[in-house]
């Protein structure tokens, strides 16, 4: 299905095969500016939202609603095949051809454009937006503030391609559809788990494994045999990281240190670890956290919560609630809490009126836990940690499917590698 090109030319965009054609984007593309008028019909057709990840939606999707004017008059039509850009946000990657629907409207903010007959618009939807491409539009884009530097008409236009034969393009485009389709339906598998999770969490930490008699508690209904008692009545202590100037005390190695961005769902992530000094981690014994201990972040994602692992037993932490926990509560049970709707509905209410969210040792202490008995926090734990690894494993697996499919968008969208055709 593939083969090695080792036939090149120099261009002005690198080596190309031989058999390729360089071209600016002016030779193969034309604007489209046909708006909507008074056409009832097109009026009627859903008005689409042009985004980075996703590409062309329904705007009720991105945004649980419509948010056009009621006058779409001057509105854009796009129909399938046809190329759309918001020129002040394109360096993202906020290009797309409109693929899985006939015709839609969008913005009169963004520019449309159809392809000529040289051209197969699904190998050119993934041309746009490779890491060359996507530089390409930023260099060109002007402005003083950078979320409004927009790309000029022209200087897209004078960008320069390479241009497969068309039946090549063709070839291209059905191999990294295959790739995204894998990568969709690996999507759509996580998302169902992520639902599943949610429900789990919601179920088991509200009404447990297997009751039939139930009370109302001050966090709502539980089951009657287990108990609702404030934070502080399950903590040995509940102490806070380094907050004061912490920056001072980093080091390139040392003492691992621990920050909010580490502290994920029931799970610590070492991205971008920090170190202090063993002489800064003295100065700070009472933020050591210990094997079993819970950390929660205090701002930003107030709440996340996981428990610490034996890789980071003795390390430090900053602007992290710890505690550590007594012998009524399960560690790993306690962390799945604080990371429920229940808990974050608490952490919430003790808000007060900050822009930013933030979580702090006074509300901590008066958090309310449901406490069910040590056997059954155990089973649950089990079945969330079920669900969890699941997860991540299948993120895992679209990691790498997303890795597959940009090794191979950068072979064969440079003709290192090519597709075979008939």
């Amino acid at each position: 299905m593939f083969y090695k090109e080792t036939d090149f030319q120099d261009t002005e965009i690198g080596k190309i095969p031989h058999d390729w054609k360089k071209v600016k984007l002016k030779e193969i593309l034309e604007e489209v500016d046909v708006r909507v008028g008074d056409t009832e019909d097109l009026k009627r057709a859903e008005v689409l939202s042009l985004t980075k990840n996703y590409g062309l939606i329904p705007q009720a999707d991105r945004f649980e609603k419509r948010v056009a004017t009621e006058d779409l008059s001057d509105y854009k039509i796009i129909r399938q095949g046809w190329l759309v850009y918001n020129p002040y946000v394109i360096w993202e990657g906020a290009i797309y051809f409109l693929k899985n629907v006939d015709l839609g409207l969008v913005s009169p903010v963004y520019v449309v454009w159809k392809t000529n007959s040289e051209v197969d618009y699904l190998f050119l939807d993934y041309l746009v937006r490779t890491k060359e491409m996507l530089n390409s539009f930023f260099r060109l884009s002007t402005g003083a503030v950078q979320r409004r530097r927009a790309i000029k008409k022209k200087s897209f236009l004078e960008i320069p391609i390479p241009l497969p034969p068309l039946r090549e393009q063709r070839a291209i485009a059905e191999v990294l559809g295959v790739v995204d389709s894998v990568i969709a339906k690996t999507g759509e598998v996580i998302a169902k788990t992520e639902r599943l999770k949610k429900g789990l969490m919601q179920t088991l930490l509200t009404r447990g494994i297997g009751h039939k008699e139930y009370k109302q508690t001050p966090i709502g209904t539980t089951p009657k045999t287990w108990e609702v008692i404030p934070c502080s009545g399950l903590c040995k202590e509940i102490t806070v990281g380094i907050v004061v100037t912490p920056a001072k005390y980093y080091a390139d190695s040392g003492i691992p240190c621990l920050r909010s961005f580490n502290i994920e769902e029931n799970e610590i992530n070492p991205k971008n670890l920090a170190y202090i000094s063993p002489e800064a981690n003295e100065l700070h014994t009472k933020s050591i956290i210990h094997t079993g201990d819970v950390v929660a972040v205090r701002t930003g994602q107030p709440g996340t919560a996981s428990v610490v692992p034996p890789a980071f037993d003795g390390a430090n932490c900053v602007d992290l609630i710890i505690f550590r926990l007594n012998e009524k509560m399960q560690p790993h049970f306690f962390s799945w809490f604080l990371n429920s709707f229940q808990a974050k509905k608490q952490i919430s209410a003790g808000q007060t009126g900050s822009v930013q969210q933030h979580f702090n040792i006074g509300m901590a202490k008066k958090l309310k836990v449901p406490v069910p008995p040590l056997n059954e926090q155990e089973k649950i734990v089990t079945i969330l940690n079920s669900i969890h690894k699941k997860l991540k494993l299948e993120q895992k697996e679209k990691s790498i499917l997303e890795s597959i499919k940009r090794g191979l968008m950068n072979l064969l969208l440079t003709g290192k590698i090519r597709a075979k055709v008939d």
